[in-house]
């Protein structure tokens, strides 16, 4: 199963930022593809690798480092930074798209191929990521789309110290994901569904059995 890459999300929150007026993430060297400048000593392999000796092989989970953002360079620093976080679920989401379609127009192949794997779990990896970096809980990009939509009071809440918001994550990670999800890969499952019917149709076979 291929596993969705976050440094492009990173990249994109960079690149915002820096379309925005702020140039931190550019000047740290954080505006690269390149996998190495975005890794996290404790994000990237200290939390992984504990995830998944203590759950035996079943359960991973870790991320890149944040990019640095400083949204009082910005014009608006509420609306910009709503937008920098969002930058990142967007390019997921776009990175999904794209790998549904080469799904679409790519021959007939049997399930289990090279092709037909790795098109489909491209595409889940990255909504998945996408859907569960939407989640409003600090330090997902949820909880700054939110805190820049929302009136002062309420965004608040949304600025929770890191300690409290990685607590918040990991209680939701353990008891909320599974009760979100079915709705969050809805509009995948959706779309994976339209773009079966169009690869049965223009190339014949029976496409992905539902």
């Amino acid at each position: 199963t291929a596993v969705p890459d976050p440094v492009f999300g990173e990249v994109a929150h960079a690149f915002v930022a820096l379309r925005l007026g702020d140039r931190t993430a550019a000047r740290e060297g954080r505006l690269s593809l390149n996998p190495l400048v975005h890794i996290d000593p404790f994000m990237t392999i200290l939390l992984p690798a504990a995830c998944y000796f203590l759950s035996q092989g079943s359960f991973i989970f870790g991320g890149a480092r944040p990019v640095p953002v400083n949204p009082y360079n910005f014009r608006n620093p509420r609306k910009g930074n709503a937008i920098c976080a969002a930058a990142g679920p967007a390019v997921n989401m776009l990175i999904a798209v794209v790998f549904l379609l080469l799904f679409c127009i790519q021959p007939i192949a049997p399930e289990g191929s090279f092709n037909f794997d790795i098109f489909l779990s491209v595409a889940a990896g990255n909504w998945v990521l996408a859907a569960f970096n939407l989640v409003p809980i600090p330090p997902l990009d949820g909880s700054k789309i939110a805190a820049g939509l929302l009136p002062w009071k309420a965004a608040r809440a949304f600025s929770l110290p890191p300690a409290a918001g990685f607590a918040a994550l990991i209680i939701f990670l353990w008891f909320g994901w599974d009760v979100v999800r079915p709705y969050a890969m809805a509009p995948l499952n959706a779309a994976l569904f339209l773009a079966v019917m169009a690869r049965s149709y223009f190339f014949g076979g029976p496409g992905l059995p539902l």
